[in-house]
């Protein structure tokens, strides 16, 4: 039997449906009638304006908890598989970003609304470009996002404009290319 991954149903909770309501159809079925809904998202395409009040509902309820969030947070991914297999100085950013008053997040070790909550929270949220800032879809009004890219040929994809502009927070782009000599050490 299919059930929902954890983070999708806690969300779901969030907005007051239960887990015990979905339902998965994989066999064929036959309906009286079906309502589909226009498309709200394309990834790196559009996002409709009608979602920022199911996300804000989504963070507010998450935010009812008395736990503390950091108001400035930067968005680890350290503990990612993807960049263990290349040179990268994530420990080095970190340290910076702990120096300047940062606290560290790693998402893939923290429970989605923990996540949403400290998203929802801070004044200021830094992290490479990807999915790591996908919650930004979760951050207040005025909070300022930095996407930190290392790609100097491309613009990041265009979700990260389309965050900011949904949510109306303030988004900077930081291009941090490093040149391989510098991993080398020459």
């Amino acid at each position: 039997e299919r059930k929902l991954r954890p983070d999708h149903a806690k969300i779901l909770s969030l907005l007051g449906i239960p887990e015990q309501s979905v339902e998965f159809i994989e066999d064929w079925t036959s309906v009286d009638a079906l309502f589909i809904p226009e498309q709200a998202q394309a990834l790196n395409h559009f996002t409709h304006s009608n979602l920022a009040p199911a996300f804000n509902q989504i963070a507010e309820m998450a935010s009812k908890s008395a736990a503390n969030t950091p108001d400035k947070v930067y968005i680890s991914r350290k503990n990612l598989n993807f960049f263990k297999i290349r040179p990268f100085n994530e420990t080095e950013i970190e340290n910076l970003m702990m120096s300047h008053g940062f606290s560290i997040l790693y998402p893939e070790q923290t429970d989605i609304e923990e996540q949403i909550r400290t998203f929802k929270n801070a004044k200021v949220i830094c992290g490479f470009y990807g999915s790591g800032l996908y919650n930004g879809l979760f951050s207040g009004t005025n909070a300022h996002i930095i996407v930190l890219t290392g790609d100097h040929s491309r613009l990041p994809p265009m979700h990260h404009f389309l965050i900011s502009y949904l949510t109306k927070s303030r988004l900077t782009l930081l291009n941090c290319l490093v040149t391989l000599e510098y991993w080398r050490g020459v």
